[in-house]
């Protein structure tokens, strides 16, 4: 319970890097350390030593970086907050062995919640009523990785695992506002990626599954032709970015 409400708060309240962190992260962060301490954490996982080791590190010599040259006590303080955050989901690994399709809907639903309230901008009601006014490119809500794994997972499993053509087509059309998101704050390296990603799974289909692989085919080919226009302008937005 306690993983699902940090989660809805980070989704609908809070941002991949809060310039600001307030009473909404403080709140994730208790919230994820009361999951850890009722049974999320488990010192025996391969991965234990390796994050403590990066924490210590990561307290550490990065601050007395910043104190030697002068760094801002507001914000390394703030730095340091989100680096100890970053590892906080790690320590939740017991409470996935037997829930791993929980975790995997709670990252999808973050993912997409991150897409909505990007292509709702400038609105973003839900992030005013936890912070206030500001600028919404601080946000950088399309920038998380989870948005990238929302719009990859949905559009590769709907063109290539599923098997009812009916669900198929739904996961694909739910993976269009990650990507839309992706597009629209010129995420070149993950589009390039997912692209990559998806024409790899295409090979893979035409090996395994030529009938499906031709349909995908001339289905791509004609959503291709039909958006060309968008398509376009996109394209060429991505080639003149910066």
């Amino acid at each position: 319970m306690a993983v699902c409400l940090a989660a809805f708060l980070y989704a609908a309240l809070s941002s991949p890097s809060p310039d600001t962190p307030g009473l909404i992260e403080a709140l994730i962060v208790f919230l994820l350390i009361t999951a850890a301490a009722c049974g999320g954490l488990r010192l025996t996982d391969p991965y234990a030593r390796p994050l403590c080791v990066l924490l210590l590190y990561g307290f550490s010599v990065p601050l007395l970086v910043g104190v030697l040259h002068g760094a801002g006590a507001g914000d390394m303080a703030r730095d340091l907050v989100a680096f100890g955050a970053l590892g906080l989901p790690l320590l939740l690994g017991g409470l996935f062995v037997n829930h791993g399709r929980m975790l995997l809907l709670i990252l999808i639903g973050i993912g997409k919640a991150f897409a909505v309230r990007y292509l709702l901008m400038p609105d973003m009601v839900l992030a005013s009523l936890a912070s206030g006014p500001f600028d919404d490119h601080l946000l950088y809500l399309a920038n998380s990785p989870l948005v990238f794994f929302a719009g990859l997972w949905l559009l590769l499993y709907g063109s290539f695992v599923e098997t009812r053509w009916y669900y198929a087509i739904l996961f694909i059309l739910l993976s269009v506002l990650p990507i839309a998101a992706m597009a629209g704050m010129m995420q070149r390296a993950t589009l390039a990626l997912l692209l990559l990603a998806w024409l790899a799974g295409l090979i893979v289909t035409f090996i395994r599954s030529p009938g499906r692989a031709v349909i995908l085919s001339i289905a791509a080919g004609g959503v291709l032709v039909m958006l060309w226009p968008l398509v376009d302008e996109v394209t060429q937005g991505l080639i003149q970015k910066t």
